[in-house]
């Protein structure tokens, strides 16, 4: 048995000053197992992380598995002595503290065929996010903050001293190499000291907020273990299909004028000659092509170049991986994140949005339809055999809650009378005449949402392609006639001021969970947006959890934005309907009735509603 980081002292990892009566340890004889069994009777809550030997909950492999708590720490590996962790999950009747639950809990699951009891698991990762939903959720950088300035830096010296020892990774690295598992059982201390600090804070201010986050990923991950089932077939086909049509685009511009598409400073001087300015840069000074400079040219270069790079991105992006990552099923087990975060940053959405990877669904248009690149990759998304596909969405969900937030009469009137967007058009045009289908609808439903969303009449002005002036009108007509959203809007910023973090950061708090919703420095202008999105966010999750508990868990396999999509059996197929609509649909939660529209289907980008 080992103690602390002793090694060669080239390859040893620094001693903590805050964490200077650890002890870590490994397990490699029976002497060692008891010796582990008898310090686990003294626990109070035992903390528990993996290491493993990738990301991937499907087809990955666990290495070690760690336990500890404030003063202990210890790794065992999987192979040799995995039934030590077996004894362990048998005897231990306590409350488990993970750091990112649900990717330890589905490795020990699929990898080791242990289940920990959910019900006992808590998780610090969860916890810091809702106290401080601007702070970085990795582990090492948390135990930076509140127990060791040192802890940020351990993950790159580990990375440093395998590569030292010919290019080890974690897959390859081996389980008795001791700054490999002396690194993983510090990772189990470190849970616990975090536990320790933020778990009473969380429970005192926002134990609803913290109780939502944990039973919606609970949700979400059996979501993705179910998963989504692709057509293999259809989805080579449009593969294929796509990169010709890259190849095609490639010829027609270097054929017509000399250049490649995907050369963005050929490009540009192509168009200059054709008398085209361009002002805007990039961060590194560069004169910038992208989507925004690109889509606003009004030449056949353009508009192939900017086609020829949607498809190219989507094809790589959805099809291509869509054929690399299902599973022999032909299913797809997206890495759901309930608080937005992705493997790839440390941080998670401040909002509490949720997102997705391996493939990220969630950017695709919600408005995708038709023949679209983008509704392409949707009709790759098919029911099961025997299945139908049950989609319900949330109606205007960010428009009702401005209309619960504000209290306004005028905003809560416009949903009482039919179209809401339709209704505040109407009133700021003054013109009852206008219809669903007149421009001046979607110019509305913009500038509210670029209100909400804390754009100024310039940046408005930009993105709906408009006049500055005619921006500036249309957002005074809007305080004008719903006084209620400015009222708001000062309140919020009021209450931030008397809300002071420990980083002097103003925040307020959801009505529904007491989370946190702080404003980066100098932008209280935010929090209307972090409100309202936090909160649909909330009420999304929390649906989730009602469609679990009243038996749809079965066959739910992806939340997408505000909508949620089920592959059930055609035979409970109505009763499924039946079950679910009264949940999405609520009339108590808001001011304004919380409405969802429902549809059906064989492939997600070929939809009929409901009767």
């Amino acid at each position: 048995m080992s103690e602390h980081f002793a090694d060669t002292a080239h390859e040893r990892l620094p001693t903590l000053e805050g964490l200077g009566h650890v002890q870590l340890h490994l397990v490699e004889s029976v002497d060692d197992a008891a010796e582990l069994m008898r310090w686990l009777s003294n626990v109070e809550r035992l903390a528990l992380d993996t290491e493993c030997t990738g990301l991937n909950i499907q087809r990955d492999k666990v290495r070690l598995v760690q336990v500890g708590d404030t003063h202990h720490g210890w790794a065992i590996p999987w192979e040799r002595w995995g039934g030590v962790v077996e004894e362990i999950v048998r005897k231990w009747t306590g409350p488990y503290v993970l750091h990112n639950m649900p990717y330890d809990w589905a490795m020990l699951n699929n990898s080791c065929g242990i289940t920990l009891p959910r019900v006992k698991c808590d998780d610090t990762r969860v916890a810091s996010h809702v106290l401080h939903p601007d702070r970085s959720t990795a582990l090492k950088s948390l135990a930076a903050y509140y127990i060791d300035p040192m802890a940020a830096a351990l993950s790159k010296q580990l990375d440093d001293v395998m590569k030292q020892r010919g290019g080890w990774t974690w897959e390859t690295v081996p389980v008795t190499f001791e700054p490999y598992w002396s690194y993983g059982a510090l990772d189990a201390v470190l849970t616990a000291h975090l536990d320790k600090k933020v778990m009473p804070h969380v429970m005192a201010e926002a134990p609803l907020a913290y109780q939502l986050e944990c039973a919606a990923l609970w949700v979400t991950l059996d979501m993705s273990q179910r998963g989504a089932r692709i057509d293999r077939e259809f989805t080579q086909q449009k593969y294929t299909e796509f990169l010709q049509y890259v190849q095609s685009v490639q010829d027609w511009c270097i054929a017509n004028y000399g250049v490649k598409p995907g050369a963005n400073a050929d490009v540009i001087r192509k168009l200059q000659e054709f008398g085209f300015e361009f002002t805007k840069e990039t961060a590194s000074g560069a004169i910038s092509l992208d989507k925004e400079v690109i889509g606003g040219i009004d030449h056949p270069l353009a508009q192939a170049v900017l086609g020829r790079r949607q498809v190219q991105k989507i094809a790589s992006t959805y099809l291509k991986n869509f054929l690399v990552l299902s599973d022999d099923e032909d299913l797809l087990h997206p890495r759901i994140n309930t608080l937005g975060f992705q493997e790839a940053k440390d941080f998670g959405v401040i909002t509490g949005r949720m997102s997705m990877d391996t493939p990220n669904l969630q950017n695709l248009s919600r408005t995708a339809t038709g023949n679209t690149p983008a509704n392409a990759v949707r009709k790759c998304i098919v029911s099961r055999p025997g299945h139908t596909l049950l989609m319900v969405d949330f109606d205007q969900i960010e428009a009702r809650l401005i209309a619960h937030l504000t209290r306004d009469p005028g905003f809560i009137a416009a949903f009482a009378e039919g179209d809401f967007f339709l209704n505040i058009t109407k009133a700021l045009w003054g013109d009852e005449s206008i219809v669903k289908a007149d421009p001046r609808r979607q110019s509305s439903k913009n500038a509210i949402y670029a209100r909400a969303y804390g754009a100024g009449a310039p940046k408005f002005a930009r993105t709906a392609g408009i006049p500055e002036q005619a921006a500036y009108t249309m957002y005074a007509r809007l305080d004008q006639l719903y006084p209620g959203w400015k009222a708001f809007t000062q309140e919020l910023e009021r209450v931030a001021r008397e809300r002071i973090d420990t980083e002097g950061s103003p925040y307020v708090k959801s009505f529904m969970t007491g989370r946190r919703h702080v404003a980066p420095e100098g932008k209280l202008y935010v929090l209307v947006n972090y409100l309202i999105q936090g909160t649909a966010a909330e009420i999304f999750k929390m649906k989730l959890v009602e469609l679990a508990q009243a038996g749809m868990d079965a066959y739910m396999i992806l939340p997408v934005h505000d909508e949620v999509l089920m592959d059930v059996p055609n035979e409970l197929f109505a009763d499924a309907v039946n079950s679910t609509l009264p949940i999405m649909n609520d009339s108590t939660l808001l001011t304004v009735p919380l409405t969802a529209s429902g549809s059906k289907g064989q492939r997600w980008g070929e939809k009929t509603d409901l009767l």
